[in-house]
């Protein structure tokens, strides 16, 4: 059917197959909304309630003053019963989240908690001349809405001629089928792009991304068959050109106009499957050939939100410090939906940088009058390449900026679109982050204080002295809900004073003391230290610096090409007062911390095609073997068994090692033993596949096309068999080497082998990594200076704690080192208080400007 039926037909035939296994397997959940059970009632509060009820009746019948009195004894109980059996029930739902709670088990009981519920009701839409309510009619004016705004009439008339135009002119494709984005595709495309899927519900044909996760080999293969069919013949199913529509009301916005809902478009889950794997052929090509500007960071592996923040920030820096007289203008146009080919309009006086349809442009001069015009022409080029593609920019919705440290009276800029004035403001929110004129950053930092106030009251209503969730599960939710919110940016508006940044300071202190239960008095050293958490000045820098080093990792980085011409560096010299663009500041730190670092190694993200991403799989001679419950004989015999087998595949042992200043690696070929130091900042991952690299660079030398290669570390062979996700550059480099020995002729095999069990080859590996005295200079990959950076930072902050000398928790915690939490909260926050030495009876003065206890002794 798959094979000979047409491709609408087939579709239909694979989904009535899934959507009947399904129904026979899957059972449904029921439309009709549940009773609503209150959790805190139980027997007592039933028993109460009935002797009320009870109560209530003979009152009723017989009112008489004892049996209004009995009545009101039996409601003032039931009710004492019902409040004591809801605190009761609170209390122990409350403390039941600890750290042995799944992740999902612990996000759930905080959103309950929370109390987020909203409840739903059909709205009632008012069009200006009538107003509907019935589930009919409100569907067909939102439809007829959506359909209005997409509608060709909405468009220019200038775009409609351009489209109409382009439209007549016949489709053709230059491009030859020997191309390889144009094969056929791959069951590991269909795996990749099933994996990468996040769940979400279902279209028209109700298939669910679960349904196609458990499919069989078989299923899957019938499936990827029919994709190719759909790729081969370019024929689109017509059950993919259906669509279930979802109005979803904008934050904010009024619920009886239809045209503040955004149409959420639920279409088939096996469309979106094929797309997605077109899609990764599309961005590769476009990523290779160097198709999309480096300044839009939008939708791109290795870049973020920062990379446009920092820009703009560095561009800002270098315009005050460079003394111009009227400062700089900066215009942020938001909600253009377009190409990267935007960027490529502005004039070469205008910089500019786009994350998704978010554009902002930049200009900075010391004549203001030059600066308009620049910009103005700028914003009317844009104007008309959105005109002639069909975008609309609207000046309500941008804003301008005037960048300026002088305090006299000067102009601002007057620019337009379309002769609708651009309004004027003293900051704006750009990415998430508030740029003010002056870039103080201070308006953001009270917004986010004021934000994260309001989320730390998830916190008290989870925690209390005596009861609650305990310390580790507080501290989760601390650094996903409002540790998170601080650390966005923090590289950018981390350059703001130090007594603007110390306002969060306070947020972070309160959180602290919530999820330790630590006295109000307690100093925040030793908050810090109990709780593991680094302070916030050094947790900007331990951020800082790791985004500078994975910004260095991808080689077509923008910020990793960002250098301070030397005449700024004079200028900046010359006025320490000013503030260093971000790289600077960077250097700066690692310069003041003594931070050495070698190269960092680079990742070619785009190293491997997806049609043609290497399969790697390795063997494991020991499957079912409890290393703790086997003795080592049994290892060396089913070694021995394994080498009977494949005697005709030459063997070669691999080894890293990694110590308190010592990392090495090795390699076993034959009588030939290479070993190989590396840098201390080397994980043992890492070394294990530096030696696994070296070893088949040994094999490329050789004469022999056979040999399999042993390791001790299973997460190295994990590694190498989902690179993808991965992206280790080492494992990169030995899959693109396999890769082209494998061209060459040669079969080599990969097998897992424990350690130490006795097997000669790997104890002679682990002795030579061990050894290891030749040093091999090697950079180093980011996801191992990453955790150098965070060793170097609490290196900085153990400094800071042996300076304590007269903290009473120094005297028994000398050491950073994280203790774990009990698991009783009551017990937790007293043991706390203890080694804190801050307890309600020893500093309970300070609150109440009371004289200091004394001992009687």
């Amino acid at each position: 059917m798959v094979n000979t039926a047409d491709i609408s037909e087939a579709v239909q035939h694979v989904v009535d197959i899934i959507i009947n296994a399904a129904d026979k397997t899957i059972p449904k959940s029921s439309p009709r909304l549940r009773k609503f059970r209150r959790p805190w009632w139980n027997e007592a509060c039933r028993d109460s309630y009935k002797n009320q009820k009870k109560c209530w009746n003979i009152f009723r019948r017989y009112p008489t003053t004892e049996n209004l009195v009995a009545f009101k004894r039996a409601r003032a109980f039931a009710r004492r019963i019902r409040r004591r059996s809801q605190r009761e029930s609170w209390i122990q739902f409350v403390s039941s989240i600890t750290s042995s709670t799944s992740s999902k088990q612990l996000w759930k009981k905080v959103k309950a908690a929370n109390g987020v519920y909203k409840e739903f009701s059909i709205p009632v839409l008012n069009t200006g001349h009538a107003s509907y309510s019935s589930p009919l009619d409100v569907a067909n004016i939102l439809g007829q809405t959506f359909a209005q705004v997409s509608a060709v009439d909405s468009y220019s008339p200038a775009f409609v001629a351009i489209k109409n135009r382009a439209e007549r002119m016949p489709l053709t494709f230059s491009s030859r089928q020997s191309f390889p984005y144009n094969c056929e595709f791959k069951m590991f495309e269909l795996q990749t792009a099933l994996s990468q899927a996040h769940d979400s519900s279902p279209g028209p044909d109700g298939i669910a991304y679960n349904m196609l996760r458990h499919l069989d080999a078989i299923s899957l293969s019938n499936l990827l068959h029919l994709f190719n069919r759909v790729w081969r013949e370019q024929g689109f199913p017509r059950q993919w050109q259906e669509a279930v529509v979802i109005p979803i009301l904008k934050p904010g916005k009024d619920p009886s106009n239809p045209l503040h809902y955004r149409p959420i478009a639920l279409t088939s889950v096996l469309c979106k499957t094929l797309e997605r794997m077109v899609n990764a052929r599309i961005v590769f090509e476009l990523e290779k050939q160097g198709c999309i500007p480096p300044l839009q960071s939008g939708f791109r592996r290795g870049r973020s939100t920062f990379d446009n923040i920092v820009h703009l920030e560095t561009q800002i820096r270098n315009a005050f410090v460079e003394g111009v007289p009227q400062g700089c203008v900066l215009s942020v146009t938001l909600f253009i939906l377009h190409f990267s080919e935007i960027l490529n309009h502005l004039p070469p006086s205008i910089t500019g940088t786009l994350y998704v349809d978010d554009l902002q442009i930049s200009c900075q001069g010391c004549n203001m009058r030059l600066i308009e015009r620049q910009l103005q022409n700028a914003i009317n080029k844009i104007v008309r390449w959105c005109d002639e593609n069909g975008h609309t920019l609207s000046a309500e919705k941008s804003k301008c900026v005037h960048f300026c440290r002088k305090r006299s009276i000067h102009a601002d800029p007057i620019l337009s679109i379309r002769n609708d004035v651009i309004p004027i403001v003293d900051e704006i929110r750009f990415l998430g982050l508030i740029f003010d004129r002056k870039l103080t950053f201070l308006p953001h930092i009270l917004q986010l204080r004021k934000k994260c106030e309001k989320s730390l009251n998830i916190l008290k209503v989870l925690s209390c002295t005596s009861w609650g969730a305990d310390r580790t599960s507080l501290l989760h939710i601390y650094q996903a809900v409002v540790l998170s919110r601080i650390d966005y940016g923090c590289m950018v508006y981390g350059s703001a004073r130090s007594a603007a940044l110390r306002r969060l300071d306070a947020v972070h202190h309160s959180a602290l003391r919530i999820c330790s239960g630590a006295f109000r008095t307690s100093p925040v050293e030793s908050l810090y230290t109990i709780c593991h958490q680094f302070p916030l000045h050094l947790r900007r820098k331990k951020l800082s610096i790791q985004y500078y080093f994975r910004s260095l990792s991808l080689p077509q980085h923008p910020i990793s090409h960002m250098t301070l011409p030397a005449t700024l560096r004079r200028i900046y010299n010359a006025r320490p007062s000013h503030i260093l663009p971000f790289c600077e500041r960077v250097r700066s730190i690692i310069h003041d911390s003594e931070f050495n670092f070698p190269d960092i190694q680079t990742v070619d993200l785009q190293i491997f095609p997806p049609w043609n991403i290497p399969q790697f799989s390795f063997l494991n001679p020991f499957p079912g073997f409890d290393k703790s419950r086997t003795s080592p004989v049994i290892y060396q015999q089913l070694f021995s068994f394994h080498r009977s087998r494949y005697s005709s595949y030459r063997p070669i042992f691999t080894d890293g090692s990694k110590a308190v200043g010592h990392v090495g690696c090795g390699i076993i070929f034959d009588a030939d033993i290479s070993s190989f130091r590396l840098h201390t900042s080397f994980s043992i991952l890492s070394a294990e596949l530096v030696a696994i690299f070296y070893a088949l660079q040994k094999i490329s030398l050789s004469f022999q096309r056979q040999f399999c290669i042993y390791t001790d570390s299973m997460s190295s062979l994990e590694t190498l068999c989902h690179p993808h996700f991965q992206m280790h550059p080492v494992a990169m480099q030995i899959l693109g080497l396999l890769q082209t020995l494998q061209h060459r002729g040669f079969c080599i095999l990969f097998c897992w082998i424990p350690s130490p069990v006795g097997i000669i080859g790997n104890e002679q590996a682990d002795h030579s990594a061990k050894t290891a005295a030749s040093f091999l200079h090697r950079d180093i990959p980011y996801c191992d200076v990453k955790k150098s950076i965070a060793s170097h930072i609490s290196s900085l902050w153990q400094e800071t704690w042996d300076l304590q000398v007269h903290n009473k928790l120094h005297y028994i915690k000398p050491s950073i080192g994280l203790w774990p939490a009990l698991p009783i909260r009551g017990a937790d926050v007293k043991l706390t208080r203890l080694r804190i030495g801050h307890t309600r009876f020893t500093h309970k003065h300070l609150l109440f400007g009371e004289r200091a206890p004394m001992c009687p002794t």
